[in-house]
């Protein structure tokens, strides 16, 4: 008679024959000459202790997991907070030190996040920042984002421009790319990524 989990498979006689069902957590699998029943574990070398967590129905965590040199050092994106680089950039367009000043990053893969908030007297109509990370070359790929701009007393929809190929973002009054004025009261805040070169 049949039982609840049972397949037919077929023997070496060769003959229909009865696979019992296997017990709890183990998976159906060859083993090259018939289907049985065995634990489940991730084949990972030096990494065996993830074979027993994930047998022993625990979730493994990987904490610098290397496998064959594909992931090395994974950290949690979520967590991990946004690197200040506002000492490092070179910043152009504003008289003296600005105040307040804030340049960070943050990469995920291949892509960067940036946010920036510069205010101060503007001595130049050219308003820039640099980054660490080079933004992909592609012909006339430039990464654009709104920000929010002051100019004097006035606030405008502004615009962060990145080109293809370079280390600068570059900051406009309005969407339409105007120039900031070279005085008076300059101010842009903004967020936003662009895909790295590597």
């Amino acid at each position: 008679m049949p039982t609840r989990g049972d397949i037919i498979v077929a023997d070496s006689v060769p003959a229909w024959a009865k696979l019992a069902l296997g017990s709890v957590g183990k998976i159906l699998r060859s083993n090259g000459t018939d289907l049985v029943y065995s634990p489940y574990a991730l084949s990972l070398g030096a990494d065996s202790a993830i074979n027993q967590d994930v047998s022993n129905n625990v979730s493994p965590t990987f904490v610098g997991l290397t496998l064959s040199g594909v992931v090395s050092g994974l950290t949690n994106i979520y967590t991990v907070t946004f690197t200040d680089y506002t000492a490092s950039s070179t910043i152009t367009g504003w008289q003296a030190t600005p105040s307040p000043k804030m340049v960070y990053y943050k990469q995920i893969g291949k892509l960067v996040y940036w946010f920036v908030y510069i205010t101060g007297t503007s001595n130049s109509a050219t308003t820039t920042i640099t980054l660490p990370i080079l933004s992909k070359n592609v012909s006339n790929l430039y990464w654009r984002s709104m920000i929010h701009a002051t100019e004097g007393a006035t606030q405008y929809v502004g615009m962060a421009q990145m080109a293809p190929n370079s280390y600068t973002l570059t900051f406009y009054r309005d969407v339409a790319g105007t120039a900031f004025a070279n005085s008076g009261a300059k101010a842009i805040t903004g967020a936003y990524g662009f895909y790295e070169a590597n």
